[in-house]
């Protein structure tokens, strides 16, 4: 019983992780697709390495 528990739980991570780097991308890709057809080229390329400016335009945007 423990044994199955613990599977269930993994598994169950493993798919919380999944869903969350896919709405991750998602909004990525949301981002810079914008920022692609604004040609605001300076803006996305900041934002493909820098993480706490993504989350800035993020918010900015409303993605």
């Amino acid at each position: 019983l423990e044994e199955a528990k613990e599977y269930w739980k993994k598994e169950a991570a493993e798919e919380a992780t999944k869903e969350a780097t896919s709405r991750t991308l998602d909004r990525a890709g949301k981002l810079f697709d914008l920022l692609l057809s604004q040609k605001k080229y300076d803006e996305a390329r900041r934002a493909a390495t820098d993480a706490e400016y993504r989350m800035k335009l993020f918010e900015l945007y409303g993605i």
